[in-house]
């Protein structure tokens, strides 16, 4: 696949007494390190017979290519043009790094539950139809989870939007892997679930069924299948925390969302 080097500039239009952006060139540059993206957009200013003296500042991403202080793409055009004002980094990327920041102290345990939680149930056919039925029985459209991909932070935005709507689901779907002799500090939650969904007494009987059958099965799974469901019943012994986090994480990407979505609309 081809890398692309998009060009854009703006400038004050004294004709519309605006600030306006416009598309210069887009090259393709598939080695792309700071000396050909320079001749790349020497070419691009000559073009339009512009000078470098002419450039007042620049808007660049923050990797090391473009932004390194020994050889990156920002030191060869200081060399260009020493007078150079407020060479920044990519507003949006920023943005991104500062929800990062903010996320630190969960040490990825939202994004590792959403992920244990998508393999165990999306990746087993049976537990997928079982999962549905839970759904089917608490009067939700059934829906599927949807898996964490590490480098698409935002992303997490749907994902924790989707696990939010099916926590209650979680809750019936888990409860068989509680301990037996512990499940009773566990009813009232169960309980909770089952008026907040405003279940029939069949429909109650039903979901026992199933939890039953998912007790019984459970016993000849794999270890690494066993670990993994230990992992996940904290939505059911720390349920609230659980929320909780979910809900920050939910907080924090909405916000870094928006945030975005302004900065773009200000650049358009």
């Amino acid at each position: 696949m081809d890398r692309i080097l998009n060009v854009l500039v703006r400038f004050y239009d004294e004709d519309a007494g605006s600030v306006k952006t416009q598309h210069l060139a887009s090259k393709k540059v598939n080695i792309a390190n700071a000396s050909a993206l320079m001749l790349e957009l020497n070419d691009v200013l000559h073009s339009y017979g512009l000078e470098w003296r002419q450039v007042t500042s620049m808007l660049l991403d923050n990797c090391a290519v473009m932004r390194g202080k020994k050889s990156g793409l920002e030191t060869l055009a200081r060399k260009e043009n020493p007078n150079l004002l407020d060479i920044s980094g990519d507003t949006v990327h920023m943005v991104s790094n500062a929800a990062k920041a903010l996320m630190s102290p969960f040490q990825s345990e939202v994004e590792d539950f959403c992920s244990d939680v998508y393999y165990d149930i999306e990746k087993s056919p049976k537990q997928k139809e079982i999962f549905a039925q839970f759904q089917s029985l608490l009067h939700l459209t059934p829906k599927s989870l949807i898996r964490p991909i590490s480098n698409r932070f935002i992303q997490m935005l749907e994902v924790c939007s989707r696990m939010n709507e099916l926590l209650d689901v979680l809750v019936v779907h888990y409860y068989h892997v509680m301990d037996a002799n512990e499940e009773h500090k566990y009813r009232r939650l169960l309980n909770q679930v089952f008026e907040r969904h405003d279940l029939t007494t069949e429909e109650k009987a039903r979901i026992v069924v199933l939890q039953k059958e998912q007790a019984a099965a459970s016993r000849t799974g794999t270890q690494v299948n066993q670990d993994r469901k230990d992992r996940i019943s904290v939505v059911i012994s720390e349920f609230e925390r659980v929320k909780v986090m979910i809900d920050l994480y939910r907080g924090i990407f909405c916000m870094t969302r928006q945030t975005k979505c302004n900065l773009k609309c200000c650049i358009c």
